[in-house]
């Protein structure tokens, strides 16, 4: 679920983006996932942000274009960010949007493997963070893209879901949330080896692209904490029968995009 038109520049209602050079463009999994991430499934009208609470530090693994880095600056004022990027031109793409962003001065892009800077003890950046949070590659079997940088992006290399559920279980704090997002094949099996790392599933949201269709994506927030807690397991369809966003679509997405289309 991606940006069809594949725009060079992407303008959301606070910032614009450049989206011509990274692998993967700025589509509705990156967006949606930022918007999603720690929520509450309702509010009074005075907390129109919905926010469960305020993390610190951040973490985007696979930042890409940085999109997700700077949903998270604006959603959280406070918080500190930091995007890591392996594939070089990508990087590049997102420094750049860091530094035109209004936020610049609280995101941090690295170029390199997530997987391998957490696991390096001696690699202070990213720490312990209160979130990570992760749009990974999903393709595992067929045809790799013959576009290099794209290729990158979409199958699953060191930033598999597995390795991030083993990464976020080692260097999250305690009580500290992964979200991240899944195609629904794997749910089973991301499910249960969250469990064994000691991360207990608290919200687990099946998307779908209109109301009736099977869910296509998978949307996890997980806990770092002892003993089991309550699963919220939901649902959410972009676009009625009618082809329409939703009214829970577009409440969650509304504060972002200049038009919910």
């Amino acid at each position: 679920m991606r940006n069809p038109d594949r725009e060079t520049s992407f303008r959301f209602r606070h910032f614009s983006m450049s989206n011509s050079l990274a692998g993967m463009k700025i589509g509705t999994d990156g967006v949606l996932l930022a918007a999603w991430a720690l929520t509450k499934t309702s509010c009074p009208a005075s907390d129109p942000d919905r926010k469960l609470y305020e993390p610190g530090t951040i973490v985007d693994a696979g930042t890409g274009t940085g999109v997700i880095a700077l949903l998270m600056a604006q959603r959280f004022p406070n918080a500190r960010i930091i995007g890591v990027e392996i594939e070089e031109t990508a990087a590049t793409e997102a420094e750049y949007n860091r530094k035109m962003s209004p936020w610049s001065n609280r995101i941090r892009i690295m170029q390199g493997d997530f997987v391998t800077m957490a696991g390096n003890t001696t690699n202070a950046v990213i720490g312990n963070p209160d979130l990570l949070i992760s749009n990974p590659p999903f393709f595992t079997n067929g045809e790799t893209s013959a576009d290099t940088n794209r290729k990158l992006a979409r199958h699953a290399g060191t930033l598999s879901p597995a390795s991030l559920l083993e990464t976020a279980g080692r260097v999250l704090r305690d009580n500290g949330r992964l979200c991240m997002v899944s195609t629904p094949d794997k749910s089973d099996e991301i499910e249960f080896k969250a469990l064994l790392l000691g991360l207990q599933p608290e919200r687990i949201t099946r998307v779908a692209t209109a109301i009736g269709k099977s869910p296509r994506r998978i949307l996890w927030q997980f806990v770092k904490c002892n003993g089991a807690i309550p699963v919220l397991r939901d649902e959410l369809a972009i676009r009625s029968s009618a082809g329409v966003p939703t009214d829970e679509y577009r409440a969650l997405v509304e504060p972002y995009y200049h038009t919910v289309k």
